[in-house]
């Protein structure tokens, strides 16, 4: 999914910093994403999408949920 380059350059106008721009641009074209579906949707590293969601969380334009897996630690080596 690419992401829409003219919605990126509109909030970046309005004052958005350009990764946050790019993260609000990719989860305008999905209902719910996981952060690393973001970090390849919206083309960021892990630092720059969890700088990006702290501002948009600071905005109170997202909602972060967290998950609660079933197992505990490592995956197992194969």
């Amino acid at each position: 999914m690419t992401l829409d380059e003219k919605l990126v350059e509109l909030l970046i106008k309005a004052g958005l910093r350009k990764n946050p721009a790019k993260v609000i641009a990719y989860l305008s074209k999905v209902k719910r994403a996981k952060a690393r579906e973001i970090e390849l949707g919206a083309d960021l590293r892990e630092p720059e999408l969890s700088l990006a969601i702290k501002d948009l969380k600071k905005r109170k334009w997202i909602i972060e949920r967290k998950i609660k897996r079933d197992r505990v630690g490592r995956r197992p080596k194969e």
